[in-house]
Parts: structure tokens; sequence; C-alpha cells
């Protein structure tokens, strides 16, 4: 079966790390719904996700915030190879990575490739070494009707940075992202 993780409202219910770890580990095999909340706050120094880490699960994030979050891989929300993750109706904003996705980071793990689907969501705000808004590696990747803004790198792709990806994007808005 499937997990749910159900709040009323994400501006009604925050989840936080208090910036000392991170909320959620879905574990691999797993298959999880979480809804209507914020996710802030959480930190991974030496390690991946800094608010959640999605194995090589299935995760859905519907109405959810997920915000000023730290990690070394995936600021907010870091994917496994072979891990399936879909944003719906969700905010990436305020997150940072040492490394790679600020926001969203999904991992290759041969020869598992990562999934991920972006609906009618944004990407605002975050920092990294490359890819500020989203990093990817040997990924399929589906953005519709999302805005990806002001996210920065040090390095490259302010609002993707895409290694050997299949990339679909339509009807989205990319703005000043470096």
């Amino acid at each position: 079966g499937t997990l749910l993780i159900a709040g009323t409202d994400a501006t009604l219910l925050t989840i936080s790390g208090n910036n000392q770890s991170r909320m959620f580990f879905n574990a691999s095999g797993a298959s999880t719904v979480i809804r209507d909340l914020t996710i802030k706050d959480g930190r991974e120094a030496s390690s991946d996700g800094g608010a959640i880490h999605n194995g090589v699960a299935r995760l859905s994030l519907i109405g959810v915030s997920v915000i000023n979050n730290v990690a070394v891989n995936g600021g907010g929300i870091k994917n496994e190879g072979g891990g399936i993750l879909s944003l719906t109706d969700s905010t990436v904003s305020g997150n940072a990575s040492s490394e790679n996705g600020g926001g969203i980071k999904i991992g290759y793990s041969p020869p598992n490739f990562g999934t991920l689907s972006i609906t009618n969501s944004i990407v605002r705000g975050n920092t990294a070494l490359n890819g500020g808004g989203l990093s990817t590696e040997f990924a399929t990747v589906t953005i519709g009707q999302s805005l990806f803004e002001n996210n920065s790198v040090t390095g490259y792709g302010g609002g993707i940075s895409s290694l050997r990806d299949a990339i679909r994007v339509e009807n989205s808005t990319f703005s000043r992202n470096s």
C-alpha cells in the first residue's frame, strides 16, 4: 500500500528540522504521498537531501512547500537513481547545496535511472555549485506549467544542470536564473 502523510494546508502545518536534521527518508521499495504541508529548515551537513531523501521508491508531493533546507546534494530533495518523484502544486524555495541541486537532485545508480515530474509548481531562489534549481544525471524529467526563477550557481546551470537526460518542458517559464 501507499503511506499518506496529509496536512490541512501548507500555510497551516509546518514540519521543521530546526536546522538539525532531515525530516523524511523514503526507504527503497516504499510508496508515499505527502500533501498540504510545509517542510522546512532541514540540514544534512555531510549527506544528501536536506528535507527529503527518496530512495529507490515512489514519492508524490502535492501542495507541499520545501523551503530553507541545506545538504551536500539536493538541498531540498534528493531522489536516488531508480526513484520516482513527482511534484504537483508545490514549491521548492530557498534551499542550498554545497555541490549539486540546490532545490532538487536526481541521482543515478547504475543501472537505475531516476524519474521526475514537476507540474504546476515553483522552483525559486535555490543555490548550489551546479544546478541551482535542479540537477539531474541520466534521468527522465517532465516539467509542465511550472516556474523556475532566481536560482543561482557558482558553477553551471542556474535553473537546471543536466547530464545525459531526457528532459521535456512544456508551458513553463525560466526567468533570472544565473
